[in-house]
């Protein structure tokens, strides 16, 4: 003990932070293992025999129960039971950091068990899945996640685990009391230190608290059963086994549109599906998709551009005000408006890389988990290249949410429902007044150590909550900032699904850190060139600003619409090709030939020249003459002239699938520079056309609306996101909301080969004429879809 002593002085003069552990000695925490143990498969018996007998009544009579009735029964089982989500997190912001300290704190519980709250817990299906989930399957299925539960609590030193050095305790792969649970000294087996450095077993310290975690909630779940079950005789053995439940039958809700955030709350109260991160990377891609598709939108779309120069120029620090009330002088000014600019291609295109290379990096440890599949299984060690697969994963993820945070720390300040609770003092914003809960948790993303005490997900997930819940909040979210947090969401989200596969931090790694920088640094390379070519001195505002150059209408219906979005476009590649000429000039190279092995080729939409629309040939000459504003157009027909000149003619068909690895483009790259390659239509390397696709009428008359097949009589108006999330379901998507304003579009049709992101306008739901034209492109080039797509059926709304 007093090596022990000495042993935690030492370490604490690098930390002074660091706990002092409470020491254990190894039969102590055999006999709390044992009898632990003992207590959770004791309960979880009892708990399976009322299970075959009772289920279907336990679910019936649950789901009849008012939320205020589930919440008596849920207090009654576990009195002083949390009220809220998260109480951990609620627990860490009341309570002094002083007292919550080396284990002193008034909300042990809540940081113990954070799963167990009444409102997730009274909503109807969550009990349930907890209940079917924890007597179905072994507690060893359920070590990881236990563990990750507390985290917050450990951090935050409001739990402290007993430490008992040179023993590991093992959990995983244990399905019997008499194994679930054992200690193992190092002296007497020469693998045990490296299993519990290498995440197979764990700190006996830790095991215990899994254990405490595991008997409190298999006891609470027998109390709820004995609860609901109250005129039932408990012990009556005699009533006949019924077959189980299936985990889909003990759920009478379905999410026609899911979310992440329902996943993560109902994550604690379901079975740890096997560490696959195949899951997540559906969400990644699509995420990569979105960014590829940024890229080419800010080149093609004129009004695009506008508007994303405008919203970059709003989160600016420089429209902070100083102590005199007066933002920077710099404000409107031309140094001003070439950092703009800079900003928003830097961040449109190191968006893209950093997705591209998660994705990489997601697609290797998913193909090695493949390979490795039959060796994977709990409580063995995986193969060394799959460890460092996840450790670089790991790493990268942790960069990546690094770099985007940097950006959050700036654009949060500044952004316009914000930016009036901060001051500017020089080159350092600090915080004015009291910051309101919603703030306070907005500007934890940008603290470390907070980020650090709570977790990336955990915070996300608190911010979620909030703004779903409170329209107000979500309100005071641009949708920049909304962008942010969707981004941060998920690679939050993909970092927990890595933490999962241990139960906490591996002790002992495959790569070294030099490793992972120098890997890192690698695949960053195209980054670092990003950064040093917008690092050297371009003028861009002369060709940027002012941004209504860029002006145009929604749709080129007329002629003289038509000829104002040709001029807009006009000033859009004159404002690219001074881009292109100014990096060839000092790279030898344009930008997408330096990421040709990266960015994969398309063409880009060109207004064609005004014509007579068919149906009036007979008033030629009238309509050479004068134009009109309400001339139908057939929407087909536009579509068709509506051809795309080449800039990079090699785009693979969307009918064929798209490989996550980057394809090769042609070796003959045009810049914008090339005038003939910008007027050429290219219809021959169009794909074929989509097979019709039969939708009711409703989703019909949202994809006309879409596509641009307004009739004379109709008026181009706003559709409402419902409408358009219900007219993709019928075309053939699963639909899932992320955190922030993203919501991926997974196709359940074969013909549709990979998912979609799209962005829910922000804060009005509705999908304006500007944003439907960009949906409509969007799902032209992924899908080759347009308005003659689509078939109104026979029956259905």
């Amino acid at each position: 003990m007093a090596e022990m002593d000495q042993f935690y002085e030492d370490m604490r003069a690098g930390n002074p932070n660091l706990p002092k552990p409470k020491y254990g000695s190894a039969s102590e925490v055999k006999q709390e293992a044992k009898e632990l143990s003992r207590k959770i498969y004791t309960t979880r018996r009892n708990l399976v025999d009322l299970l075959d007998r009772h289920e279907a009544t336990i679910r019936k009579r649950w789901l009849k129960k008012t939320g205020e009735q589930r919440r008596k029964t849920l207090s009654a089982a576990f009195p002083g039971i949390a009220a809220h989500h998260r109480p951990d997190f609620q627990a860490v912001r009341e309570e002094n950091a002083s007292i919550v300290k080396n284990g002193r704190t008034r909300f042990y519980d809540a940081f113990l068990l954070p799963s167990l709250n009444l409102q997730d817990l009274s909503q109807p299906t969550n009990l349930l899945l907890f209940l079917h989930s924890r007597t179905r399957f072994a507690p060893s299925e359920f070590v990881n996640a236990d563990a990750n539960s507390v985290q917050l609590g450990m951090s935050s030193q409001a739990i402290i685990p007993v430490f008992l050095n040179c023993w590991t305790m093992y959990l995983i792969g244990q399905n019997t009391s008499q194994t679930y649970g054992r200690l193992v000294a190092w002296d007497d087996d020469d693998d045990a230190f490296d299993d519990m450095s290498s995440g197979v077993g764990n700190l006996p310290g830790e095991g215990l608290l899994v254990l405490q975690v595991q008997e409190r909630k298999m006891r609470f779940l027998l109390e709820c059963v004995h609860l609901i079950l109250h005129d039932i005789p408990h012990a009556d053995l005699s009533i006949a086994k019924q077959l189980p439940l299936k985990a889909d039958e003990m759920l009478p809700v379905t999410y026609d549109r899911p979310s992440l955030q329902q996943d993560i709350i109902e994550a604690p109260y379901k079975r740890s599906m096997p560490f696959d991160l195949s899951r997540i990377d559906i969400f990644v891609v699509a995420r990569l998709a979105e960014a590829e598709d940024h890229i080419w939108s800010l080149r093609e779309d004129p009004l695009y551009f506008h508007e994303a120069a405008l919203q970059r120029s709003e989160h600016r620090l420089e429209r902070i005000k100083d102590k005199s009330g007066r933002p920077s002088s710099i404000l409107g000014e031309s140094d001003f408006w070439d950092s703009v600019l800079k900003n928003v291609i830097w961040e449109a295109y190191a968006r893209f890389l950093m997705w591209n290379n998660v994705a990489k990096e997601l697609e290797h440890v998913i193909s090695l988990q493949s390979r490795y599949r039959e060796v994977l299984r709990p409580g063995s060690k995986a193969p060394e290249d799959y460890e460092g697969a996840i450790e670089h994963l790991s790493y990268r993820i942790e960069k990546t949410i690094s770099a985007v945070r940097d950006t959050w720390r700036t654009a949060l300040p500044s952004s316009t429902h914000f930016r009036q609770s901060f001051i500017r003092d020089g080159r350092k914003i600090a915080t004015k007044g009291k910051t309101d809960y919603f703030m306070f948790l907005l500007l934890m993303l940008s603290d470390n150590t907070q980020v650090m005490l709570t977790g990336l997900h955990t915070a996300c997930d608190e911010i979620e909550r909030v703004s779903t819940n409170k329209r107000q909040e979500n309100e005071r979210l641009t949708p920049y900032l909304a962008q942010m947090l969707s981004d941060l969401s998920l690679l939050g989200e993909l970092q927990r699904q890595v933490s999962l596969r241990v139960a906490g931090p591996r002790m002992t790694l495959t790569a070294s850190e030099e490793e992972k920088e120098k890997r890192f640094k690698t695949r960053n390379r195209p980054e670092s060139k990003l950064a040093e070519i917008l690092a050297t001195p371009v003028t861009l505002s002369d060709k940027g600003t002012p941004l209504d150059r860029f002006s145009c209408p929604s749709r080129s219906t007329t002629q003289m619409s038509t000829r104002a979005t040709q001029r807009a476009e006009s000033e859009l590649d004159a404002f690219w090709s001074f881009f292109d000429v100014c990096v060839r000039r000092n790279t030898k190279a344009t930008l997408h030939e330096i990421l040709k092995d990266v960015l994969v080729p398309r063409n880009i939409h060109r207004t064609p020249d005004w014509e007579v629309p068919l149906a009036n040939k007979s008033n030629t000459d009238q309509l050479n003459t004068s134009t009109s504003d309400n001339e139908p157009l057939d929407a087909l027909a536009e579509l068709q002239r509506r051809t795309e000149t080449t800039v990079i003619s090699s785009e693979p068909s969307a009918s064929q699938p798209k490989k996550k690895t980057r394809g090769q483009p042609s070796e003959n790259i045009a810049s914008s520079t090339d005038t003939d390659a910008q007027t050429t239509d290219d219809d021959e390397t169009r794909p074929p056309p989509h097979p019709p696709i039969t939708v009711p009428k409703r989703a019909y008359k949202t994809f006309k609306s879409l596509f641009g097949g307004i009739a004379e009589d109709e008026k181009a108006g706003e559709i409402p996101w419902t409408n358009f999330l219900s007219a993709m379901a019928s075309a053939g998507f699963a639909i899932k909301k992320l955190d922030g304003s993203a919501w991926v579009f997974s196709p359940t049709d074969p013909l549709l080969l990979r998912s979609i992101i799209f962005h829910e306008p922000h804060p009005a739901s509705k999908i304006g004429v500007n944003i439907a034209r960009r949906i409509a492109r969007r799902l032209s080039r992924a899908y080759n879809w347009t308005a003659g797509t689509f078939v109104r059926g026979s029956t259905g709304d």
